[in-house]
């Protein structure tokens, strides 16, 4: 007997601890006739000799690629734990599985084991599935189209594909609009950055200017006061100094007026002799 562990994906494969789906409860084993897939409390047993074909898919849309999940196409249910890749399971009989007491049979199975590709050799080789696809899983060669496959199944893996594509590209289309509206926005936040710095620095300038500008003002009018008080000053002193020569000038020429006559009537007396004076 041969086991095969699912592949829980984090963190989305969380929430499905809450319902008892756990890598410990959650597994495949292919025994010597019989296949049995446990999910925690759901179970799916059935003969070897069932299995029609095996068919690895994926990736998955997320929001159908956790839990157990019924197809309203085909009623195929599957056992998901992880979007990346899986092994879709066709059966010859409808076997029950989803819905207790086997009142919903299901065509087909999904689940999502960690080695989807080993798990479709082993039930090739095992179940007896067509020669073609046994000899290209045997030559490790898992087609990603089934050589026998339904017309339904074929549109519904077609349409898949194609809304995985289409899904893809619009979110590279998003991302890159993402990526052109964030450099946009770098660049205006730049330019706004530039322009409050040039703001600044005129605004230090003009407060540079405004505090210079008077303080040059005033010492223009004080060098002005200055050379003005200088001039008066000087012109006083010049004045005072004429008034002060004029007046000694004055009081020279009054005491030399004052002694001249005295001076005469010596000399003529000395001139005239003792009989004269007498």
């Amino acid at each position: 007997m041969e086991h095969f562990e699912f592949d829980f994906a984090l963190p989305l494969s969380l929430p499905l601890r809450f319902l008892g789906v756990r890598p410990g409860t959650a597994r495949v084993e292919v025994g010597d006739e019989h296949l049995e897939v446990s999910f925690g409390p759901w179970r799916l047993v059935t003969a070897l000799s069932n299995v029609e074909d095996v068919t690895v898919t994926g990736p998955y849309n997320p929001l159908k690629a956790y839990g157990v999940r019924v197809s309203l196409a085909d009623l195929g249910v599957t056992f998901g734990t992880t979007t990346a890749q899986g092994l879709c399971v066709t059966f010859r009989e409808p076997v029950a599985a989803a819905v207790p007491g086997g009142l919903l049979r299901h065509p087909s199975m999904t689940v999502t084991v960690a080695e989807p590709e080993r798990l479709a050799r082993v039930l090739t080789r095992v179940a007896g599935a067509p020669r073609p696809l046994l000899a290209a899983v045997e030559s490790d060669v898992v087609p990603t189209v089934p050589v026998l496959e339904p017309a339904e199944d074929r549109r519904d893996r077609e349409s898949a594909s194609r809304r995985a594509r289409k899904a893809a590209r619009t979110r590279a289309e998003h991302r890159a609009q993402e990526q052109a509206e964030a450099e946009r926005a770098a660049a205006r936040r730049s330019a706004a950055a530039k322009r409050g710095a040039a703001k600044r620095s005129a605004a230090k300038r003009s407060e540079r200017s405004a505090v210079t500008e008077p303080v040059g003002d005033a010492l223009d009018t004080a060098q002005r006061t200055a050379g003005r008080t200088v001039e008066r000053t000087a012109k006083r002193a010049a004045k005072a100094a004429d008034r002060t020569a004029d007046r000694a000038a004055k009081r020279t020429a009054k005491r030399t007026a004052k002694r001249t006559p005295a001076k005469r009537t010596r000399t003529a007396a000395s001139t005239a002799g003792p009989g004269v004076s007498a």
